[in-house]
């Protein structure tokens, strides 16, 4: 989790460089037409608690680099994480006031930053149950909002491959970061599905 939050920020950290406008095709002699890309202002993220730094840290990096300040409110039993990205971020030089951590339970501090008018997008990660619920919030609001939501991904197996190994794969991904403690990981690369 670590060095993939390492590999996050610098991404971010490359993407700063990658955001500008462009002039685009005009739609007649007399005209001219461009893009400008200008930051939303006030984002926000909601945070899950399964790869609490890294999940955290990828909403934080990317509305950073994009110019915007930042709201997070990490999961409420991983609020630790949040700190430590304000943190790590305040060591680096970024002014006060740009990231902002708010921890606390869902319904109280997420259903505010959804609601609040100087909050111009969220992002969320989480269960579907409650990104619908957000989604409809900000939609109602129009705000502009990106979903993760949750759920297993389906396992297909080809007719020649070890159930019992198929079997111990997905309990891996299934419940990883609840506590088990797991030695190895295994990935299944399907060409031919079997019905």
């Amino acid at each position: 989790e670590v060095m993939g939050s390492i590999g996050t920020i610098r991404v971010a950290a490359g993407e700063c460089r990658r955001i500008s406008g462009e002039v685009l095709q005009p739609t007649s002699a007399n005209h001219f037409s461009m893009a400008v890309r200008q930051p939303l202002g006030v984002v926000s993220g909601i945070a899950p608690f399964n790869y609490p730094l890294l999940l955290a840290l990828k909403k934080v990096a990317y509305a950073l680099a994009a110019g915007n300040t930042f709201v997070l409110k990490p999961a409420s039993v991983t609020p630790a994480s949040g700190y430590i990205i304000a943190k790590i971020f305040e060591q680096a030089g970024l002014p006060a006031g740009v990231l902002n951590v708010v921890p606390g339970p869902g319904r109280i501090v997420g259903d505010r930053l959804v609601e609040d008018p100087r909050v111009k997008a969220i992002t969320f990660t989480g269960s579907s149950e409650v990104g619908r619920n957000i989604a409809s919030k900000a939609a109602y609001h129009l705000k502009k909002y990106a979903m993760e939501l949750g759920g297993k991904n389906p396992l297909i197996l080809l007719k020649d491959y070890d159930v019992d190994k198929a079997v111990e794969i997905a309990g891996y991904g299934a419940f990883f970061h609840q506590g088990q403690v797991c030695m190895a990981t295994s990935r299944i690369i399907v060409e031919e599905p079997v019905y």
